[in-house]
C-alpha cells in the first residue's frame, strides 16, 4: 500500500503483529535486484513490483548513501552496484 502525504510517496508498511511500520522495498531487496546487473530505473520497479516513481525514489535513497551508482543514458537512469573500494 502506498501513501502520498503532502505530494510525498510512503513506501512503509505497517506490521500487523507488531505495529511497527517497515519498508515495502528494503535496501537488501533492491541492492539484489541489481546483484551483477545494469538496469534501468523501470526495470527495477517491474523487478520489485511497484511504481516506478517509487522506484526511483528509493534508488535515489540509496544513491545519496554512495551504495549503488548511477549513469544517465538519454532521458533515463541505469543504476548498478557501487563498486568496492
Amino acid at each position: 500500500m502506498h501513501l502520498r502525504l503532502k505530494g510525498v510517496l510512503m513506501t512503509r508498511r505497517r506490521d500487523p503483529d507488531t505495529g511497527k511500520y517497515v519498508e515495502n522495498y528494503p535496501d537488501d531487496k533492491i541492492l539484489s535486484v541489481l546483484a551483477g546487473k545494469r538496469l534501468s530505473t523501470t526495470e527495477i520497479a517491474a523487478e520489485l513490483g511497484c511504481d516506478r516513481s517509487t522506484a526511483h525514489q528509493r534508488l535515489t535513497s540509496l544513491h545519496d548513501e554512495e551504495k549503488i551508482s548511477r549513469d544517465q543514458v538519454g532521458k533515463a537512469f541505469v543504476w548498478e552496484l557501487t563498486e568496492p573500494e
